[in-house]
Order: C-alpha cells, then sequence, then structure tokens
C-alpha cells in the first residue's frame, strides 16, 4: 500500500509529464518541491514489447520471456545525469522482474537515447490470455524523479480489420 506523501509524488510528476505530453512539448510545468525547476528531466520516449523467450509466433503469451526495449528523452534545462530507469510493482503483480533497473548514462538536453538494455519480464503460465499488463517506470535523474507505464495484453495478436470485407448492411 503506497503511502499518502508515495501517491502525491505520483500524480505531481504524471502532472508535469501529461501536461507537456498534451501541448506536445511546447509547455512545461514544474511541480518540484525539493529541488529547483531549472534543472533536467527526463520522460520515456517510446517502447516496444517482443517476445524473448518463447514459443517464436511473436505474440506475449503467459509463461513467456517479454523483452522492453525503450528511450529516454531529456526535458528541462542541462544534461539529465546518471539516467537510471527501475521497473515498480507491476501487474499482474505475479510477473517477475529479471532485469528491474537500467543504467541509461548521461542525455543532453533535448535529445532522445535508446537504453543500452531492456527490461525483462517473466510472464507466469497461470496469467490468463487477454489480460492487460501495466509495468511502471521511476525514472530517475539529478536527485529527480519522474514517472512513465508500459503497457501492453498477454495472449492477443493484434488483427487488423480490412472494412472492404465487411458484409454490406
Amino acid at each position: 500500500v503506497k503511502s499518502y506523501v508515495d501517491k502525491l509524488e505520483d500524480f505531481r510528476m504524471t502532472f508535469e509529464q501529461k501536461a507537456s505530453e498534451f501541448s506536445d512539448g511546447n509547455m512545461k510545468l514544474c511541480t518540484q518541491v525539493s529541488s529547483p525547476c531549472d534543472s533536467a528531466g527526463v520522460v520515456l520516449d517510446s517502447y516496444t514489447v517482443t517476445e524473448k523467450k518463447g514459443n517464436g509466433n511473436g505474440t506475449i503469451d503467459p509463461g513467456e520471456q517479454v523483452q522492453i526495449d525503450f528511450s529516454i528523452r531529456s526535458t528541462g534545462v542541462g544534461t539529465a545525469v546518471a539516467v537510471e530507469v527501475e521497473v515498480e510493482d507491476p501487474t499482474p503483480d505475479t510477473m517477475s522482474i529479471q532485469v528491474p533497473i537500467v543504467q541509461v548514462g548521461d542525455i543532453e538536453e533535448g535529445a532522445v537515447i535508446q537504453a543500452p538494455e531492456p527490461i525483462l519480464i517473466q510472464i507466469p503460465p497461470m496469467v490468463p490470455c487477454g489480460e492487460a499488463a501495466r509495468v511502471p517506470l521511476r525514472l530517475r535523474t539529478d536527485g529527480r524523479s519522474f514517472y512513465g507505464e508500459v503497457h501492453f495484453e498477454i495472449g492477443v495478436d493484434d488483427i487488423a480489420f480490412d472494412e472492404l470485407e465487411a458484409p454490406d448492411d
């Protein structure tokens, strides 16, 4: 159970991130209490989730190991120093984190870099297909923390629907 302070910190970080996201990066808010607002920050820029060890069908199935490759973008002012990304309490909570912390390194102001290694997570075999997985991430630089999140569905193929093949009404 998260404390009130932890919940408030999560809200603060999400608020800053969403304000920037909703304005296509044109607006930056600083709600930081413990460090100056003119310092560097980081956000999860993009990610891909792929089957690492499994049946080879390209779908994230129960019982498989998944690889989360991601990139981080520097925000704020100056270089984001010694950036690290840590997985926090994923759901379903039966998933085991095999690489929980990734050291990304320094990121120049405004730059985006690919993490040098992926996060690895083992999906338990008893997780039902269709279960939504949520992997919260804590991104840290220079004493500041930021929030990111990875989402994917377990045991679900991406299916394209071609409306030309739909029956006439």
